[in-house]
């Protein structure tokens, strides 16, 4: 699957996608980014809550109206846009959200594919990559399995190598294994579930970043719903009964008595401490996990409410997770001066918060000593570098509508200077 960009040919073939292919280039908004020298690109990851038809929490999902707002009013504010649970099937609104935003500049997209016809799963991953730059390569892979509700739709990891000025931004965007509140049994399994597919997203990175090539100055972004809930990351141990070989790659020993999830995804994405991996949105946060799904308020009374009732199922409410991530990972001996002297000014101010790992605090996973040695060297050259205090969590709140915001979940974004 190669990224693709909209040419006359891929508008007029979705007649669905309510745009007219000429108008649509008169009307472009941007320049072409592709040939233009950027100083910074603005990266959003969002849930946008966009299931197939039929399928509601509540009264309504209002997913057309939502659908409409986002296109109009929060499109634009973005260079690239990594979007999970925008399906295909029995809708339009993949191929409108992908059309729809030529015209502001969106010329290149790539999306999940849709599943073989008589094949394993009803519904595709619901994983989209937009882009005002070109995507000059692009794949998905798909997980081994998924369980419950999960398991009608193919999950995995979808990439998208993206040509920014003389370097490239290699994309992952992905949305693992969900946990119900269903059952303790059922619980532990979608816990299990989702590590293993943890496990599959590092092995895709890697397999990514050698065959389509991470060269100097390069940046790796891998983002999405990970379904990892920093703010409650804990789990017992016995939620890994019986399965020692994931224990094993886990590193997970016979003597502990818990395990934390978040802290075993951001090793297993280090690649056991090969890579260097920052979570963006945590460190924005001031080393606290950002709330981005079921947040909440206090009433009048001074009562917990929740802060979002139209689309979180009830069973969700007030439960204040956070789930959404945008990881840069930096692969072992490619980190620059300017990356690194930018990240330890940052972590030297919030030292004592993100090393509270009994509450799932971040820790930077170090890495080998030619990592150091290579971070040291000097480099004229400009290289991406993440501004933390331009990324954020990304609200979405509306007003005049019969819902009060665009998703069940919040968006994060990050913003990557180019100096």
């Amino acid at each position: 699957m190669q990224g693709q960009q909209l040419h006359n040919r891929n508008v007029e073939e979705n007649s669905d996608s309510g745009i007219n292919s000429n108008g649509a280039k008169k009307n472009i908004k941007n320049r072409n980014f592709g040939d233009q020298q950027a100083d910074e690109v603005k990266i959003l990851t969002y849930n946008v809550f966009m299931r197939p038809p039929l399928i509601k929490n509540n009264e309504d999902d209002f997913k057309n109206e939502r659908c409409d707002l986002i296109i109009k009013n929060e499109i634009e504010k973005f260079d690239i846009l990594c979007f999970q649970e925008l399906f295909r099937l029995f809708s339009y609104r993949r191929y409108k959200m992908a059309y729809s935003t030529v015209k502001q500049g969106f010329l290149h997209h790539v999306s999940s594919p849709q599943p073989k016809l008589f094949g394993d799963y009803l519904v595709d991953g619901g994983l989209t990559i937009l882009s005002r730059y070109p995507i000059v390569q692009s794949c998905f892979k798909p997980f081994v399995y998924s369980i419950l509700a999960d398991s009608f739709q193919e999950k995995g990891v979808l990439y998208a190598k993206i040509k920014v000025n003389d370097k490239h931004m290699h994309v992952f965007n992905t949305h693992t294994q969900a946990t119900y509140n269903t059952n303790e049994k059922e619980i532990k399994w979608t816990v299990v579930v989702r590590l293993e597919q943890i496990v599959e997203s590092r092995r895709i990175l890697e397999e990514c970043l050698k065959q389509y090539g991470f060269e100097r100055g390069d940046i790796c972004i891998f983002a999405g719903d990970f379904n990892v809930d920093s703010n409650h990351p804990v789990h017992p141990i016995d939620f890994l009964d019986k399965q020692d070989k994931l224990k094993s790659v886990l590193g997970i020993g016979d003597d502990q008595e818990s395990i934390d999830e978040y802290k075993l995804l951001v090793d297993t994405l280090s690649g056991k401490g090969k890579d260097v991996v920052i979570d963006i949105g945590r460190i924005a946060n001031d080393g606290k996990p950002p709330i981005t799904f079921a947040d909440v308020y206090k009433d009048s009374n001074g009562q917990i409410q929740p802060l979002e009732t139209a689309l979180t199922h009830k069973s969700d409410l007030k439960s204040q997770q956070s789930l959404d991530y945008i990881f840069q990972i930096i692969p072992n001996g490619l980190m620059v001066d300017n990356q690194l002297d930018n990240l330890n000014n940052k972590n030297n101010k919030i030292h004592n918060q993100i090393n509270q790992t009994s509450k799932g605090g971040y820790t930077t996973q170090s890495s080998s000593n030619n990592l150091v040695k290579n971070a040291q060297k000097n480099l004229n050259d400009k290289n991406f570098v993440v501004d933390f205090s331009k990324s954020k969590v990304e609200k979405f709140f509306v007003k005049g509508q019969k819902f009060t915001q665009l998703s069940d979940h919040y968006g994060v974004s990050a913003t990557i200077s180019y100096k």
